[in-house]
């Protein structure tokens, strides 16, 4: 009976796991991202002009969404696992889409922007989309918000464009080496007997996270280059990516700085503190805006 058993068990996993391989392969929803028609459809009330492009990058196309012109710009850097869509309700924001022109971009590796490539270093990502930058007259205000891993995304960026990055937003952002959690099951899904289970944006996040210490490494020394104010909006109970990483990156900075401490806050306020952060946004084109 217990052979039996056994047996059943083995039988019931096996399909578990042939499960997990079909559904991984065949679902877009495994893959974290929204097709052009999908989007299209969630901008069919939105009445400012938008345009989702591609712009093709060495050995990658970068898809990005473009809302409203004629305004002062904000790219929008998500992050991980994640695409530009987890900024819905921003580039939907009646308010702001009248107040800012909004470019969001996915970020190399995810969404539409070379997804079935391997994780691309901060250096790399930021120079793939440096395009968005220049694409803009040089007195053009543009400034760059980046959510957690989007966050030293957003640095490289103006590190390496200071004349073009009037700001910048940094949301939970992971900027110190060694200042956030590993998970253990990063190291599971990282080891080659169970990494087939994984959907590929997985573990393109996975990859990005346990070599993110060493891509951080890249630009620990090059904070200086930064010319342009500073906002960082930070929960203080973030276990995730530590709150140290506002005060060991603050002390970095030669520029003027701004902390919006979030008491009751983890990581994950994207989306529930959006009036707040629209504020920060608004707030660096319209000092008067409250």
């Amino acid at each position: 009976m217990l052979k039996w058993v056994k047996i059943v068990l083995l039988a019931l996993l096996f399909l578990f796991i042939i499960s997990i391989a079909w559904i991984n392969s065949r679902f877009q929803v495994f893959k974290l991202r929204h097709t052009d028609e999908q989007l299209s459809r969630v901008m069919e009330d939105v009445m400012v002009p938008w345009q989702i492009k591609y712009q093709k990058q060495d050995s990658i196309s970068v898809r990005y969404l473009e809302v409203a012109d004629s305004l002062p710009v904000v790219i929008l850097l998500h992050g991980a696992p994640s695409r530009l869509s987890m900024f819905q309700t921003y580039f939907t924001d009646s308010l702001l889409i009248h107040k800012a022109h909004l470019i969001i971009p996915d970020r190399p590796g995810y969404g539409y922007s070379g997804f079935e490539k391997p994780a691309f270093t901060v250096k790399e990502q930021a120079k793939h989309l440096t395009f968005l930058l220049k694409k803009f007259p040089q007195n053009k205000e543009i400034i760059i918000l980046g959510n957690s891993y989007g966050g030293p995304v957003a640095a490289a960026l103006a590190m390496e464009n200071p004349e073009l990055t009037d700001g910048l937003i940094f949301v939970s952002a992971s900027l110190t080496p060694r200042e956030e959690k590993i998970y253990s099951i990063s190291y599971m899904i990282n080891h080659p007997a169970f990494q087939w289970m994984f959907p590929r944006v997985i573990k393109t996040s996975n990859d990005e996270k346990l070599n993110h210490e060493e891509s951080l490494e890249t630009i620990d020394d090059q904070w200086h280059k930064i010319n342009c104010p500073v906002t960082f909006i930070h929960g203080k109970k973030d276990g995730l990516i530590y709150p140290s990483n506002v005060t060991k990156t603050r002390k970095k900075l030669t520029t003027a700085t701004k902390v919006v401490w979030l008491e009751n806050e983890g990581h994950g306020f994207l989306l529930s503190k959006k009036e707040l952060i629209r504020k920060e946004i608004i707030s660096f084109f319209y000092k008067s805006y409250h």
